[in-house]
C-alpha cells in the first residue's frame, strides 16, 4: 500500500470517527441519548416559590438558545466535513499529487447508480456537452452501473468538468491513468 494511500484511508477513518461523534451529539441533544443508555436523572426540587415560574421560563429560554447554538455548531462542522471529504476524494483523484487532476486522450468512467435508462441517457448527453469532451458513449449497462468511454480534446479537470455539468452529487470512487470510477447522487 502505498504510503498516499495510507494517508487518505486514515483521514477517511478520522472523518468517519467524527461523524460518528456528531451523530451521537445529535441523538443526545435531540433528547434520544445513546442506545439503551439510561435517562439522565433530574435532582429532586423544592416546591415552587411564587418568583420560580418566572425563573423557570428564563432558564429554559437561555437552554433553548444554547441547543440552537449547538446545533448550528453541528451543522457547521457537519459541513466542514462534508468539505474536508470533498478535498480527500479529490486528492484521491489527483494520486496524491497537487493541483487538479487532469485527464487527456481516452478516458473510460464506471459511474452509477442509475435508477433507469433515461437517467443514464441524461448522464450520457451531460457528459457528452462539457467542453473538451470530443465523444462520449455509454459502451455498457448493468444492474444500475454504466461504462462509458471518452475522448478529450486535450488536458482536462474532468472531475471538476463533470461536477460543474452534472445535476447529481458526485464522489470519486477510483481513479488510475484513463480511468475514472465515480459514485452519484447521495
Amino acid at each position: 500500500m502505498t504510503e498516499g494511500r495510507s494517508d487518505l484511508e486514515a483521514s477517511l477513518a478520522d472523518i468517519d470517527r467524527k461523524l460518528q461523534e456528531l451523530q451521537r451529539e445529535l441523538q443526545a441533544v435531540a433528547g434520544r441519548g445513546e442506545p439503551g443508555a439510561a435517562a439522565p436523572v433530574e435532582p429532586s426540587r423544592p416546591p415552587p416559590r411564587p418568583d420560580e415560574p418566572a425563573r423557570l421560563l428564563d432558564d429554559t429560554a437561555a437552554r433553548v438558545a444554547e441547543l440552537g447554538r449547538r446545533i448550528e455548531d453541528l451543522g457547521r462542522l457537519g459541513r466542514e466535513l462534508e468539505e474536508a471529504t470533498r478535498a480527500l476524494q479529490d486528492e484521491f483523484a489527483r494520486g496524491g499529487q497537487g493541483g487538479p487532476a487532469t485527464w487527456s486522450g481516452d478516458v473510460v468512467v464506471r459511474a452509477g447508480p442509475f435508477r433507469d435508462i433515461a437517467s443514464l441517457g441524461d448522464f450520457e448527453r451531460a457528459v457528452g456537452g462539457i467542453a473538451g469532451v470530443q465523444e462520449a458513449y455509454v459502451r455498457s449497462f448493468a444492474g444500475d452501473r454504466a461504462l462509458l468511454e471518452l475522448r478529450l480534446a486535450g488536458e482536462l479537470d474532468l472531475v471538476g468538468e463533470l461536477r460543474r455539468a452534472l445535476a447529481w452529487e458526485l464522489r470519486v470512487v477510483d481513479s488510475g491513468p484513463g480511468e475514472l470510477e465515480i459514485g452519484l447522487g447521495s
